[in-house]
């Protein structure tokens, strides 16, 4: 026979929707009576139900309560047809005795209020079925918020300020933590609130500050900007000071400014500036186009290097150092001086941060104020490299000028389109006057010539005998600056012995 186990029963009750019991429901076909209450009481609930022979219901308090006959309960377990479980709308009720009341944690509490869309606690919220007063504590806590709060059993809120303040009774705050029933984590649009005693309010760092100032598109520090989800006062130190920028600033919680000028100044109350740093909400950073502006005391001001220096040039689309060019995020003064310096060029000279040029001439030469040429070095802040349209030059001291080679050396001469030695003309980028003599010996030429760096020519007569100084014939050759390979229209000549 069928029977009601009368251990912790209640009793009998027709059931509807909503439930009787309406806070969890479970379906089994090996439901009985005890897996019913292991289900329930494991989640702390202070009742469970069995219905219909595989229905388990749990709930802290039974709704639309009408008592029925126990004989309306008696419809088989699934799972023990000797142990009744409920009926068709009918649930067996039976009492948890080890129900432990969901009760609002004491400790740091200030009490139950009415939330609403603009939340009372709203700078961070986060939501979780393992929610508990404790996990919701260690999130706010760790982010440095004065307030944290539950509600609505698993939703946690962090916040340094209490908005849209309602104060509510105690009792809308009961709604169990879905990570444990034991505690209360608000209730519907209601937040238990608690304060955290370990805040430390939001501070400007005042080791270098300068002051808070407006920022606006056109930034009052303008020369590098980074953004960091984990930016501190610190942080965006090491990033200018690195750089050797004279001030640095943070701004609307998260970005960092680097300059060596303040521009658009125009100074705010510090007070514009306490937004938190998202690293660090101790530490102040800025607002919202209010930059917290620094000075750097290890700055050293970009200066020209004085070695080897010539001076500085205006520059142009026809280069002054027209022979060589490099550009490299990491350019220095030595950097372009042992490029240009190891291929045995005269002058190196440095443009724009980035640039380098190499060159035997100075072409075109206007020199203007060394002011012009103070732009930071892009691999060292503390050198001067140029700047736009402006070149600072320099005089390579072991500079080798090109010389003729005088073995069966004939004599410098003018060349033109029908050529001095027509015989045959080869071009190569590593171009010296021994490849040229090879080329033409080979072929039984007697006369060879070098031309403009890179050209050789071959003939067995001089079809032009207009001779010119040496000092016309001094191109370094492409392939050994210390040789001279002619000219431009200017041709070294030599006779095969």
């Amino acid at each position: 026979m069928n029977k009601c186990i009368l251990v912790d029963f209640v009793g009998c009750y027709m059931d509807q929707e909503p439930r009787t019991l309406n806070e969890k429901m479970t379906v089994s076909t090996t439901m009985t009576v005890d897996s019913c209450r292991k289900t329930c009481t494991d989640l702390k609930f202070k009742y469970y139900g069995v219905e219909y022979s595989a229905q388990c219901f749990c709930g802290n308090q039974p709704l639309n309560v009408r008592k029925m006959r126990e004989g309306d309960c008696l419809k088989p377990c699934a799972g023990d047809r000797t142990q009744a479980c409920g009926g068709s709308w009918r649930i067996a009720v039976y009492e948890n005795p080890q129900n432990i009341p969901t009760a609002i944690v004491r400790k740091e509490f200030l009490g139950c209020y009415m939330d609403q869309e603009a939340r009372t606690l709203n700078e961070k919220m986060t939501s979780s079925t393992a929610m508990t007063v404790n996990s919701c504590r260690k999130t706010c806590t760790d982010l440095k918020f004065k307030y944290y709060g539950v509600e609505w059993s698993s939703q946690c809120f962090c916040g340094n300020q209490l908005l849209n303040v309602r104060k509510m009774r105690e009792g809308d705050c009961l709604t169990p933590c879905a990570g444990d029933k034991i505690q209360a984590c608000g209730g519907n649009w209601r937040i238990a609130v608690y304060e955290n005693p370990q805040y430390r309010p939001t501070a400007i760092v005042r080791k270098e500050f300068v002051g808070c100032y407006m920022d606006q598109q056109a930034r009052t520090l303008n020369e590098k900007m980074t953004s960091s989800t984990t930016m501190t006062v610190d942080s965006c130190r090491k990033t200018c000071t690195d750089l050797n920028f004279k001030y640095y600033g943070v701004e609307w919680s998260s970005q960092c400014f680097c300059g060596n000028q303040l521009l658009n100044v125009r100074k705010m109350r510090e007070g514009d500036c306490l937004t938190p740093c998202a690293g660090d909400r101790t530490q102040a950073c800025g607002g919202n186009y209010r930059i917290a502006v620094y000075e750097n005391p290890q700055y050293r001001p970009t200066a020209i290097v004085r070695k080897e220096f010539v001076g500085c040039y205006i520059d142009q689309k026809a280069r002054i150092l027209g022979e060589k060019m490099t550009s490299h995020t990491a350019m220095t003064v030595n950097s372009c001086r042992k490029t240009c310096s190891d291929l045995n060029f005269k002058y190196y000279g440095v443009e724009y941060s980035s640039q380098c040029f190499c060159g035997y001439d100075l072409i075109h030469a206007i020199k203007v104020s060394e002011e012009d040429c103070l732009r930071p070095c892009s691999g060292d802040r503390t050198q001067a490299c140029g700047g736009s349209w402006r070149i600072a030059v320099y005089e390579n001291p072991r500079y080798i000028p090109p010389a003729i080679v005088t073995k069966e050396f004939v004599g410098c001469f003018v060349d033109q389109q029908a050529r001095t030695l027509n015989g045959k003309m080869t071009t190569s980028t590593t171009m010296t006057v021994y490849n040229c003599r090879k080329t033409c010996t080979d072929l039984k030429f007697m006369f060879y010539g070098v031309e403009y760096g890179i050209q050789c020519f071959c003939g067995n007569i001089l079809t032009h005998f207009q001779v010119v100084s040496k000092g016309d014939c001094l191109k370094p050759c492409a392939g050994n600056k210390r040789q001279a390979c002619g000219g431009p229209w200017r041709i070294a000549v030599y006779r095969n012995s």
